[in-house]
C-alpha cells in the first residue's frame, strides 16, 4: 500500500513551526535533524521560513524590513536595504543546513541590488512563493525565475522549467512573464508558463492574458480561462486549445501529483523523470503507448511502478538508478533498454 507523502503546503507549515521555535534545545535539535532527514524538500522550506521569520523580527523591532521582491522607487535603480536577512539569533542554524544553503541565502541579498531576485527549485522541489505585491508564484521542479517588481511593471523571466502565477490586481502595474521570445501580459489573473528546449506553453486558469512574441510580425492575441497555446521557439504558433479539464490535470503538480486521464505510459514516465533522480525506463515503444488513469505522487516513482505493474500486468526490475518496466520474461539486465529521457 502506498504511503501518502506530505504536500508542499504541509512541508511549508511544518517548517514555519520549526522556525518560530529557534534557538532549539539539544533535544529539539535532534528532533529537527531527524525531521530534516525525512524529506529533501524540507531543507529549502526551513531556509525560507527562517528568512521570513528573521524579517518579521526586524519589523517588530522597528528596523527596516527588506524583501527579495521589494518594489523599487524607480525601475532602473531599485533601492534595497543591504542588511536584509540578518540572521541574529538563528545564525547557528546555517551550519546545520550546510554551506550550500548559506550561499543561497546570501544570494537573496545580492541579487536585489542588481534589480533582480532569482528563485530556483531543485529536482523534485515544488515551491509556493508569495510576492511582495500580493501575487503568488508556484514554481515547479528544477525551475528558475527572475523577479523584478518595478513601479510601472512587475516582470518575471522564466529562465527554465515551469511556474504558475496568481496575479494580484493592479491596473497601474501590469504583470509580465517572459519565456525566451514569448511574453505573457496580465493585470489580475491566474496562468502557467512552461518552457522546454523547443517550446513555451501558456495555460490560463482564470481571467485573460495577452500573449505576444518579441521581434515578430504577428500581433499579440488574448488567451482566456480554460485556454492553452504552445509557441515554438522558431516563432510558429500552435492552435489555441480550449480544455479546462486538461489544464487542471496538467497543473496537478501544484499539489505534488501527476493526474492521468487516458495519457500514455510514456507521457507519465517523462513527467516522473522530471521530478526524480531515479529514472523510470520503459522496455519497448509498444508498452509506452499503454493508457493510464489515476492520481500519483510525483516523488514516489517506486510506488508508481508498483501500481502500474498491477494495472498493466508488467514486471518491474531495479538497476542502479533506474526502475525498469517490461513485459518480456527475458531478464532485463541482459536486454538492451532505451535510456530514460531527462
Amino acid at each position: 500500500m502506498m504511503t501518502a507523502r506530505e504536500t508542499p503546503e504541509q512541508i511549508e507549515e511544518a517548517a514555519l513551526a520549526w522556525a518560530v521555535r529557534f534557538p532549539l534545545s539539544e533535544e529539539e535539535e535532534e528532533q529537527f535533524e531527524a525531521w530534516m532527514a525525512g524529506d529533501r524538500r524540507r531543507r529549502g522550506a526551513v531556509t525560507r521560513a527562517l528568512a521570513g521569520w528573521s524579517m518579521l523580527d526586524r519589523a517588530q523591532a522597528g528596523g527596516p524590513m527588506a524583501s527579495a521582491e521589494v518594489a523599487p522607487d524607480n525601475d532602473d535603480e531599485p533601492a534595497v536595504d543591504g542588511r536584509a536577512l540578518s540572521w541574529i539569533r538563528r545564525r547557528h542554524v546555517l551550519g546545520m543546513l550546510g554551506s550550500g544553503i548559506a550561499a543561497a541565502v546570501t544570494g537573496l541579498v545580492v541579487l536585489p541590488r542588481l534589480g533582480l531576485h532569482r528563485e530556483t527549485t531543485s529536482l523534485g522541489e515544488i515551491r509556493r512563493l508569495p510576492l511582495q505585491d500580493g501575487s503568488l508564484a508556484t514554481i515547479n521542479t528544477d525551475s528558475a525565475i527572475d523577479i523584478r517588481l518595478g513601479r510601472k511593471v512587475r516582470s518575471v523571466a522564466l529562465v527554465r522549467g515551469e511556474a504558475w502565477f496568481e496575479v494580484a490586481k493592479d491596473p497601474s502595474r501590469p504583470f509580465v512573464v517572459e519565456s525566451g521570445h514569448v511574453s505573457v501580459r496580465a493585470v489580475g489573473t491566474a496562468f502557467s508558463v512552461r518552457r522546454s528546449d523547443d517550446t513555451t506553453t501558456v495555460s490560463v486558469t482564470e481571467g485573460v492574458v495577452a500573449v505576444s512574441q518579441h521581434d515578430s510580425m504577428h500581433k499579440g492575441f488574448p488567451l482566456t480561462a480554460g485556454e492553452q497555446v504552445t509557441i515554438g521557439h522558431d516563432g510558429l504558433i500552435g492552435d489555441v486549445r480550449k480544455s479546462p479539464e486538461n489544464i487542471q490535470r496538467a497543473l496537478a503538480w501544484r499539489t505534488g501529483e501527476i493526474a492521468l486521464e487516458g495519457e500514455t505510459l510514456g507521457y507519465a514516465v517523462d513527467e516522473y523523470n522530471r521530478y526524480n533522480s531515479r529514472k523510470l525506463v520503459i522496455a519497448s515503444d509498444a508498452l509506452a503507448q499503454e493508457r493510464l488513469v489515476g492520481m500519483f505522487d510525483v516523488n514516489n516513482p517506486e510506488g508508481f511502478a508498483e501500481t502500474v505493474s498491477e494495472m498493466l500486468d508488467l514486471r518491474v526490475a531495479h538497476r542502479n538508478d533506474e526502475i525498469l518496466l517490461f513485459r518480456d520474461k527475458i531478464s532485463p539486465v541482459a536486454t538492451e533498454l532505451p535510456q530514460p529521457s531527462i
